[in-house]
């Protein structure tokens, strides 16, 4: 449940540890789904049916995911200024994984 038009103002220095934090969480996630791509190569899909196949394809669209997040909030973390506060909205909170 989310509280429409609520905002928070938070310093600069906590929104960069956060963004550090959300970044590496989801680069954590994207060698999950490297891990599980590789041991889907690695069983024939006589054991396990064509199905693998689409939990391969998904596996890697979740890593490319994972990796392109990671990015942008690796991005944010050297860009921003640590002397600022910064309005964070809900759609903000939950990009930074406060919120789920």
């Amino acid at each position: 449940m989310a509280i429409n038009g609520l905002v928070v103002t938070v310093s600069g220095v906590l929104v960069k540890q956060m963004c550090i934090e959300r970044a590496e969480e989801r680069r954590q996630r994207a060698a999950l789904y490297e891990q599980q791509k590789a041991m889907l190569s690695e069983i024939s899909t006589d054991m396990i049916g064509t199905s693998s196949n689409e939990v391969k394809a998904g596996a890697i669209q979740g890593a490319k995911s994972c990796l392109k997040e990671a990015q942008e909030m690796e991005f944010y973390a050297a860009h921003l200024d640590v002397n600022e506060k910064y309005i964070l909205a809900g759609h903000d909170l939950i990009r930074l994984g406060v919120l789920k």
